[in-house]
Formats: structure tokens, C-alpha cells, sequence
């Protein structure tokens, strides 16, 4: 699905896909300076660790952070892994209203809701700038 995805978006040239992650791939796969985005529905514990990927610390780090039902666990592993490292700014999600998406109008009101709503938490993002990159 990603690779038909960027071959939609016509960026399949820019676009690798690969198979299992491990937090030791970034080793390979930070050169310099570099950005990570990453949304991996929890995995951020265990992939984001920069005792295992060192080059973590010389990256700029954007994360969806997949606390739920009041766990601060994966948010409060990273502050304190990437602490003495980046400078934190976290960016709480906003809910999402059908009326700020008018293609989707001519849904019926409760599709209209399903249809923005992925889930029901507000969730953080964490921008994690390196000092060491600057």
C-alpha cells in the first residue's frame, strides 16, 4: 500500500520501503543532519533509542506520541532519553470538525464525524530539535 501510495503521489523514487524496523536501522540511515517523522502507533518506545542509534542524537525529531488512558510511559521515556540532548516542544492535537472539510459535505452528520475522528484522545507530538545539529 506505501509503495502504490507514492507511486499516486508520484514521489516512488524518493520513497523506500522496507520491511521490520529496528532502532538499530537508524544507524544506517542518518547521514548529518537529518529530520525524522515518525507515527508508529506505539512502536516509539522501542524504536526511538539512542543508547542502540546513536546518530538519534545528531537528528531532528518529530513524534506522535501514543500515550493512552493517562500513561505518560512512552512521553516521559523520551523526555528522559532525549533531554540532554534536544530541546522539547510538545504540540497537542486538536480535535478535527467535518465543517473544516468541505468535501466531505454532502456526508450524512454522523459519517461526517467518523470521517475526521481517528481516534478519540487528544494526542502530543513532540519536536525534539538536537543541539548537536545546529
Amino acid at each position: 500500500m506505501c509503495r502504490l501510495l507514492a507511486q499516486e503521489n508520484e514521489v516512488a523514487d524518493r520513497v523506500t520501503v522496507r520491511g521490520l524496523f529496528r532502532a538499530e536501522d537508524f544507524q544506517t540511515l542518518i547521514e548529518g543532519r537529518a529530520l525524522v517523522f515518525i507515527d508508529c502507533e506505539g512502536c516509539e518506545f522501542d524504536v526511538l533509542v539512542p543508547d542502540v542509534a546513536p546518530k538519534l542524537v545528531q537528528a531532528d525529531l518529530i513524534i506522535e506520541v501514543h500515550d493512552f488512558n493517562d500513561s505518560t510511559r512512552i512521553g516521559d521515556t523520551l523526555k528522559a532519553r532525549f533531554g540532554a540532548t534536544h530541546d522539547l516542544t510538545i504540540v497537542p492535537s486538536k480535535p478535527r470538525r467535518p465543517e473544516d472539510h468541505p468535501a466531505i459535505a454532502f456526508l450524512p452528520d454522523d459519517v461526517k464525524i467518523l470521517a475526521v475522528t481517528e481516534r478519540e484522545v487528544i494526542q502530543n507530538w513532540y519536536y525534539l530539535r538536537s543541539r548537536t545539529a545546529r
